[in-house]
């Protein structure tokens, strides 16, 4: 499971990361294999969002409820890995390895003090106190409606980390929260003296650790060993097809979500006899409006002619909610940043940077407004810095 759990990859020489979406398919192959006892992972090495791993977690839970046996292995889990771990059969860890539980934390750089020493002026406009986007570069520190709303995330993503912990380990959530607060991080002999593994070695003691635990050697082979069988009735045509679209990213018309491709690409959906349903998998912290109802306006064409189901990731907030509202179900995780509802703008402007820099403008117009955004442009960065507010 080595790289970051992620939505897509290359096909080909991309290591680095693992595709959800065929990760959750080979675990789903393995589950209806009837050859296929179970599965063993290591997770020396993987990444991912908790959103992604709570994923992967109801997965494994999918799999395990078939009788199928989870086995896995780790050297330097951390509290997404803790999360994923809790909820297999067997956990066995590298004895020089350590699980490092130090909680949650949010926190964001503000820039207004560094803009105020170079001469940049800074104006914020925005509808609703719990719109904070902007507040990075108008602020020095977290405002209280922002502070507000990020403790209450992670209050709420602690909570459901520490069920899914205890229920799967069998362990109090106060002792688990005692080993956060107190240890921080735990070493490996720790975490088998806690009983949070069940064993210790080196991924290489795989074979010999599960006949230790299964009563039997097992035979191991590679996920991309196992084949997945489909068995079409030519009697009654092939299985429905769903479209997965995915809309990742800033909600822009030609980057991130794509808006432009993205509505264009639901329309042909919509119209497509040979697809019974489109899912949108949206994960988008929000951005243009334009690109956000392009894709919403052409998601209500879908829902017209056949079901349109979104499913959220790590963030539909803002526009990424846009997008999902037109939906006719939305689904989300217990770690999934939704809502951000508002609408923010900001300016940036030379207050005293021509001072500072010795860096001049000047200029001859047509139209009272002709000048909006004109300035100074910086040097090697060759950002434009607008001369007036």
């Amino acid at each position: 499971m080595r790289g970051q759990l992620t939505y897509q990859k290359s096909r080909w020489f991309d290591p680095g990361r693992q595709s959800l979406f065929e990760t959750l398919e080979w675990i789903e192959t393995a589950k209806n294999d009837l050859a296929i006892g179970g599965i063993v992972l290591n997770m020396s090495g993987f990444n991912s969002s908790t959103e992604l791993a709570w994923e992967l977690t109801e997965k494994l839970k999918d799999l395990r409820r078939t009788g199928k046996k989870v086995y896995m292995y780790v050297d330097r889990p951390g509290m997404t890995q803790m999360y994923i771990m809790s909820q297999a059969d067997y956990v066995w860890m590298d004895p020089v390895g350590d699980i490092n539980i130090f909680g949650w934390v949010m926190g964001r750089t503000y820039y207004k003090g560094m803009f105020e020493k170079l001469g940049l002026g800074v104006e914020e406009w925005r509808y609703f106190e719990y719109k904070s986007a902007f507040e990075s570069l108008a602020r020095t520190n977290m405002s209280e409606k922002d502070r507000e709303q990020r403790q209450a995330l992670l209050d709420e993503f602690n909570a459901a980390w520490l069920k899914g912990i205890s229920e799967g380990l069998g362990v109090n959530s106060d002792s688990v929260m005692l080993a956060v607060d107190s240890l921080g991080m735990v070493s490996a002999h720790e975490a088998y003296l806690f009983g949070l593994v069940d064993s210790l070695g080196r991924w290489d003691d795989a074979p010999e650790l599960i006949e230790v635990w299964n009563g039997q050697r097992p035979e191991i082979i590679e996920r991309q060993e196992m084949v997945e069988s489909e068995f079409v009735d030519p009697r009654w045509g092939e299985y429905p097809k769903i479209a997965l679209v995915y809309a990742l990213g800033e909600c822009a018309l030609d980057t991130g979500i794509r808006g432009r491709y993205t509505s264009k690409l639901l329309r042909r959906l919509a119209k497509n006899k040979n697809i019974e349903a489109v899912v949108l998998r949206v994960d988008s912290p929000g951005g243009d409006g334009l690109a956000s109802d392009w894709v919403a306006e052409q998601m209500r064409v879908v829902s017209d002619e056949k079901p349109m189901i979104v499913s959220q990731g790590r963030l539909a907030a803002s526009g990424g909610y846009w997008i999902s509202s037109p939906a006719d179900r939305i689904f989300t995780s217990p770690f999934t940043i939704t809502g951000s509802i508002g609408v923010i703008a900001g300016w940036i402007w030379n207050d005293g940077l021509t001072d500072k820099t010795g860096l001049t403008f000047d200029k001859v117009m047509v139209g009272k407004h002709a000048d909006l955004g004109s300035g100074v442009i910086l040097p090697l960065i060759g950002a434009e810095i607008p001369d007036r507010p």
